[in-house]
């Protein structure tokens, strides 16, 4: 009777100690997935549509094909939506927005200048910190501040644009810009780099409001290769670019 008593003792120690070793090897993976997430930092998508959100890190982030959705969150990262309709977020840090083939939204804001935001081929939407990040911008037919606003900034500030993706020599192509914090509009010029065609008079600063502190740069342009429209109120200058594409008289 005491053998066998023996035996069941010995046989219940061995399973404790194997369940004991059994948590432990569970805790040892449990620990390295979540390193291996932490420290993953490339993020290849597939052809069909997804959703990528990066780590905390310096990420790189490539959609390939799909209507995807790509986040970078904290760090410096690249994000790369490939063709398709995509939706680019970089989050916080100097980031890299590229919505490459396709109509991609980029969305750039986080109170801080990125290192690039270029929307690349297809009618991309750009939302930018735009007192901070216009003169960055490329390849965004339509651009929104997403910062703060002119009267919060206390500079005049591109509220909205579209027009910037201008295919033509002949000054066929439309601008049109909203501007808010725009406190005197008596001292306007309206002025463009050499790549700039046809701009003589063409462009006007119209609807400005004295209560409302807003006003709409409104006209047409040409181009033989990317330049920039530079406005300036009262001192205060916006330097709009201007993505030349193709350059063609025809």
């Amino acid at each position: 009777m005491e053998g066998k008593l023996e035996d069941g003792r010995v046989r219940e120690a061995r399973r404790a100690r194997f369940m004991r070793m059994g948590v432990a090897a569970g805790l040892t993976l449990a620990l390295v997935a979540v390193s291996g997430n932490a420290l993953a930092r490339n993020f290849n998508g597939s052809k069909k549509g997804e959703k990528i959100v990066g780590t905390k890190g310096a990420d790189k982030i490539r959609g390939k094909s799909g209507n995807d959705k790509l986040k970078g969150r904290g760090g410096k990262d690249s994000i790369n939506g490939g063709k398709g309709r995509d939706k680019v977020t970089g989050g916080k840090g100097a980031d890299r927005h590229l919505g490459a083939g396709g109509n991609d939204t980029l969305k750039a804001v986080d109170n801080a200048k990125d290192k690039a935001i270029n929307g690349g081929g297809g009618n991309d939407r750009c939302i930018i910190d735009s007192a901070k990040e216009l003169s960055i911008v490329k390849g965004c037919e339509t651009v929104i501040n997403g910062g703060p606003k002119g009267e919060d900034a206390k500079r005049v500030t591109l509220e909205t644009a579209t027009g910037l993706v201008c295919p033509s020599q002949l000054p066929t192509c439309e601008l049109n810009v909203t501007l808010s914090g725009i406190e005197d509009a008596t001292n306007v010029t309206i002025t463009g780099s050499s790549e700039i065609i046809g701009l003589d008079g063409a462009l006007k600063l119209i609807g400005t409001d004295a209560l409302l502190n807003n006003g709409l740069l409104n006209g047409t342009y040409g181009c033989i290769a990317d330049g920039h429209i530079t406005l300036t109120i009262d001192q205060q200058v916006i330097d709009i670019p201007i993505d030349c594409v193709g350059g063609s008289a025809a």
